[in-house]
């Protein structure tokens, strides 16, 4: 069960990060730009809070307004709307939950669940983009999950697991796949057809004027520095208090920095790098027209996509920071070792131009599970630890939470609390070893 406590001491415990500077990444810049929105300047009431402005808060917020119209609703973001993971991922996703894996081959029956609740959570995201006429380069992405010498025959097994499902997945040995990527550093993979690839800054500036619209006050630079969670809870920020007769986190990787979650959910840092557009007979040469997205399995993974307009993002995980810390030192020195390692994988990145660079804090568990649910008290909500897989994920929680604080539980919403809580890593080593032994993305 995910710890907190009464008074949850966030950003102003941790010194510098409370101005904790994001400079957009390349999808945020590439995307309609999200509206200004005010600052809290002055103390608010309301039913619900919302905090963060990312994927799971706006689709409460947005789903609240549907099936709520009378609640009044806020949701307080420390900076720009999006400007956290969900404008900074790899916009890879499709009808599947991060946690399924661990279960396809110890228990079938839970499996099926997951697999049922990704179908599901798939197409209330794409029903969300044709209802709202959302346009985010939504384009196959067929996968390959990539493995060494040593890690093959387990994703061997793990691809039967998948059959097993009823998932299209196809096993692709050595030589066959280093004729298909141009590579031969991996030792063999297996691919996913029923994938998808999207531009995570559209469908964030999409998500965030769909709310705008529907009516959902966005509070933008307004970061949370204490959250006393008695009835009612009050949330303090710098210029103003909200008062709340129930809260969501909607924080993810953020989440320890307001007291909650320390140990449970455990922040990963990436750097991702952006090339110059490639030609058709580069992208065909390089086998991204056959394999657009790429991810590694095991501990400092490497995952690769193709953009619609032919760009290559390359995002390599770079573990825990102390203290739950959102900032890496020396990102500089990251990005470098992180063009090197991909130089090392796919020699044809030596003479790739990098256009842009990043950097993305993801938020993973001990179990896999995403935090879900009520975090003790039934007027503190959380959908927080997704594990890399946040795009489906995040949205469907958010529309799962705004249905239940409007009265009208769903089915998939008990499931997802009455899973397993993650078992909190509370030291700095039990929780660098987690990251060191691989987290999955």
């Amino acid at each position: 069960m995910m710890t907190r406590a009464r008074r949850a001491a966030g950003h102003a415990a941790l010194g510098a990060e409370r101005d904790e500077v994001r400079e957009p990444g390349f999808w945020a810049k590439d995307a309609p730009a999200v509206p200004a929105c005010p600052r809290i300047e002055t103390d608010l009431r309301v039913d619900v809070a919302i905090i963060g402005g990312g994927f799971t808060g706006l689709a409460c917020g947005y789903y609240l307004r549907r099936h709520a119209p009378g609640l009044r609703v806020a949701v307080v973001e420390a900076h720009r709307p999006g400007s956290g993971a969900s404008s900074r991922n790899s916009g890879l996703f499709g009808a599947y939950y991060a946690g399924w894996r661990r279960h396809m081959l110890i228990d079938a029956e839970l499996a099926r669940r997951f697999r049922d609740l990704g179908r599901r959570g798939y197409d209330r995201l794409m029903a969300f983009l044709a209802e709202e006429a959302i346009d985010c380069d939504v384009l196959p992405g067929d996968t390959l999950l990539l493995a060494d010498a040593g890690q093959a025959s387990a994703l061997r097994a793990q691809g039967e697991g998948w059959r097993a499902l009823g998932v299209a997945a196809e096993w692709l040995d050595g030589a066959a796949l280093a004729e298909q990527i141009r590579t031969e550093f991996y030792a063999g993979a297996c691919g996913l057809r029923t994938r998808w690839r999207l531009h995570p800054g559209k469908l964030m500036s999409g998500l965030a004027a769909a709310a705008l619209r529907a009516g959902v006050p966005i509070y933008e630079r307004s970061p949370v520095v204490d959250v006393d969670s008695t009835r009612p809870a009050r949330l303090t920020t710098r210029r103003g208090t909200v008062t709340a007769d129930r809260v969501v986190l909607a924080t993810n990787a953020y989440t320890p920095r307001l007291g909650f979650g320390r140990g449970s959910v455990i922040p990963v840092h990436h750097a991702v790098l952006l090339s110059r557009p490639l030609d058709e007979a580069e992208v065909a040469a390089y086998g991204l027209a056959a394999w657009p997205a790429r991810l590694e399995v095991g501990v400092r993974t490497h995952t690769m996509r193709l953009s619609k307009d032919g760009r290559v993002t390359m995002r390599e995980t770079l573990g825990y920071a102390a203290r739950n810390s959102s900032v890496w030192p020396d990102l500089d020195n990251a990005y470098e070792q992180s063009r090197a390692a991909y130089i090392v994988r796919y020699p044809w990145v030596r003479g790739l131009a990098i256009e842009d660079r990043w950097h993305c804090i993801s938020a993973h568990t001990e179990n896999g599970h995403v935090v879900f649910g009520p975090l003790g008290a039934d007027h503190i909500f959380a959908s927080v630890g997704y594990n890399g897989s946040g795009v489906v994920a995040g949205h469907y929680h958010g529309y799962l939470l705004a249905r239940h604080l409007a009265g009208d539980t769903p089915d998939d919403y008990r499931f997802l609390c009455d899973l397993p809580r993650p078992r909190p890593l509370r030291t700095e080593r039990e929780r660098r070893a987690y990251i060191e032994q691989g987290v999955g993305v």
